[in-house]
Parts: C-alpha cells; sequence; structure tokens
C-alpha cells in the first residue's frame, strides 16, 4: 500500500495534503471532525478507536497517548499491553507524505501502520480518538458483525426473495431474487439469486447465484458455486 502511495503521489504530482481512508472502514464519526482535528494540529494526525479486545487489538496498530499525541505506535504488537488502535484513517501534510525517504530505508512496503510507526519516531503525530460506531468489513466476521449492528438485532428479507417453510433467524439479509425453502438461515448474508434448500446455514457469506443444499457454519460461498447434498 505504501509502494502504491508513493507512486501515485508521484505520478499525480500531489504535493498537497493527503487524506488516506481504507476502503474497507465503515465509521461513525464525522470525516469534517477529523479534519478539524488535523488542520488545528497541523501534523499528521490519525482515527483511533478503542477495540475493547487485546486479542483484536493484535491485528492492528497499537497507540499509547500522551493527550492526543501519538507517543508510542506498534504495528501489530504480538502482546499489546492495550486495545486503543489505528483504524487506517490518515491525514497527511505535505511535509510528511515522505514515502520516497521510508521506502529508501528498506522498510515494510505494505502497510500504511508501518510508515505511521516510521513517521511517530521522527517527528510528532497526533490521535483523533472517537466513539461510537467501527467495522472492519474487511473480513467475513467484520462484514457479519456490520450487517448485525445496521439491522440492530432484526432480519431484512427483501420484497423479491422468496422464503418458503424456512426459519429465518435475526442478523439475517435476503437479497432480491434469492430461494430459501425448507431451510434455517442465521447470522447470515444471501445475496441475489441464491438458492437455499434442505439446509441449515449459519454465520456465512453466500454470494450471487449460488446454490446450497448442505449446511454451513461460517462458510464463504462463492458466487455461482454449486454445494449440492453430501450425504
Amino acid at each position: 500500500v505504501i509502494g502504491a502511495l508513493g507512486q501515485l503521489i508521484e505520478r499525480e504530482g500531489i504535493d498537497d495534503d493527503l487524506l488516506v481512508i481504507a476502503g474497507d472502514n465503515l465509521i461513525s464519526f464525522s470525516i469534517g471532525d477529523f479534519l478539524d482535528e488535523f488542520e488545528a494540529h497541523g501534523a499528521p494526525t490519525i482515527a483511533a478507536y478503542d477495540i475493547g479486545s487485546r486479542e483484536r487489538a493484535t491485528a492492528y496498530g497499537l497507540l499509547e497517548l500522551d493527550g492526543d499525541r501519538v507517543v508510542d505506535f506498534e504495528e501489530k504488537p504480538d502482546d499489546p499491553p492495550s486495545t486503543l488502535v489505528s483504524i487506517a484513517c490518515y491525514a497527511f501534510p505535505a511535509d510528511a507524505l515522505a514515502f520516497e525517504e521510508y521506502l529508501a530505508g528498506d522498510n515494510n512496503p505494505d502497510e500504511p501502520g508501518w510508515f505511521v510507526q516510521w513517521l511517530q519516531a521522527n517527528r510528532p503525530v497526533y490521535a483523533y480518538t472517537f466513539d461510537g460506531a467501527w467495522f472492519d468489513i474487511g473480513t467475513a466476521e467484520g462484514y457479519l458483525e456490520t450487517v448485525a449492528w445496521a439491522l440492530d438485532g432484526e432480519r431484512a428479507i427483501e420484497p423479491g426473495a422468496t422464503v418458503a417453510n424456512s426459519s429465518i433467524g435475526d442478523d439475517v439479509h435476503v437479497m432480491d431474487g434469492a430461494t430459501i425453502e425448507n431451510a434455517t438461515v442465521e447470522r447470515s448474508v444471501v445475496f441475489p439469486d441464491v438458492t437455499i434448500e434442505n439446509a441449515t446455514v449459519t454465520g456465512s457469506l453466500v454470494d450471487e447465484d449460488a446454490h446450497v443444499a448442505t449446511d454451513l457454519d461460517g462458510a464463504l460461498v462463492g458466487a455461482h458455486t454449486k454445494l449440492p447434498n453430501g450425504n
């Protein structure tokens, strides 16, 4: 990602402040408020969230703050001492776009958090800490958590879906054109034109035009996949 950002900046001739937000973020705070904080500091600013779980914190960049200044940043620690993490929402002033210098030092060219860790060791970096909702929808579990949050304990069956002789639990979204017959579906997302029959599907994502006739738990089913009854 950092290598690609460096190439983008060079190709487009970007010499202004830069806002970078990972596309797999679902955030509840105002981007305008975040940018106001960035402009007030006039320094690199990152969004921070208390994820509430040290186990989950191992997958993110961990922050230690003094007020709102980042005094330590560790990307994906094995044993995080806290649960305050960076959520891949960054604002950089033009003079902090030192990607070429960073990459020339044989640093990690991928995760943006490694660049932030390097940057924090060389200049002041600040955090915009927020409450409310945040989800990383880049994983199946994160996607399902986001759907559950959006549905707020309910289920959503679109008007164009067909459900017959079936049990549809909470936190389930059944999209238009899907057909569910003689089945049980719990905490899952059923995409358009899917058929589920004679099966129990739990905690799964079933992509469009798939045909499922066998039990699934925690599955990712690709589009147009056929899963017949294995009995």
